[in-house]
């Protein structure tokens, strides 16, 4: 801050200072307690920046073990771990939802897909950023039509290695 700048931190609490001692005398009406109030939480706010700023820092990164790939693994309906299973070791982690469907039997994706995401959810309790074990790639953004599944290349072994230790219907 340069010398000719404003102080409006000091500014908004000398005037909160004010109001509260009465030292303006105005009237204690509504609207001048709810001026008080949200001056108050402009200040907290103002003066906890700082502090959330130096402490801020990047998300830990979610950590894929094998004990959290079996816990998906687990946590899958057992339509969507052999969907998961045939994306693995049949279409080399990569499918389009019309070869899933052929392969599954399945008439449509919506339950399969329904069934990750609850099981990356478990899997992955209270985790920022979760996993993205199965990656829809659609065409364009702005389209809910789905161009392919894709397993995430960094996890395809462990996750194959996860779905041969834990039986299809277990």
């Amino acid at each position: 801050m340069t010398s000719g700048d404003i102080d409006a931190l000091a500014i908004a609490r000398q005037h909160l200072r004010a109001l509260m001692a009465d030292e303006l005398n105005l009237p204690r009406i509504v609207e001048t307690q709810l001026q008080l109030g949200l001056l108050a939480a402009q200040v907290a706010l103002a003066e906890r920046l700082p502090v959330l700023a130096e402490t801020s820092q990047e998300p830990p990164q979610c950590l894929i073990d094998r004990a959290r790939l079996e816990r998906f693994v687990r946590a899958l309906s057992p339509n969507a771990r052999r969907a998961v299973r045939l994306l693995c070791d049949e279409e080399g982690g990569s499918a389009t939802p019309a070869r899933l469907m052929e392969l599954t039997g399945a008439k449509n994706m919506g339950g399969m897909t329904a069934s990750v995401r609850k099981a990356t959810h478990r899997a992955f309790p209270q985790v920022i950023g979760r996993p993205d074990l199965l990656r829809t790639i659609r065409s364009d953004e702005t389209q809910p039509t789905v161009e392919r599944y894709e397993i995430a290349p960094a996890i395809l072994l462990q996750l194959r290695e996860a779905l041969t230790r834990i039986p299809a219907n277990g």
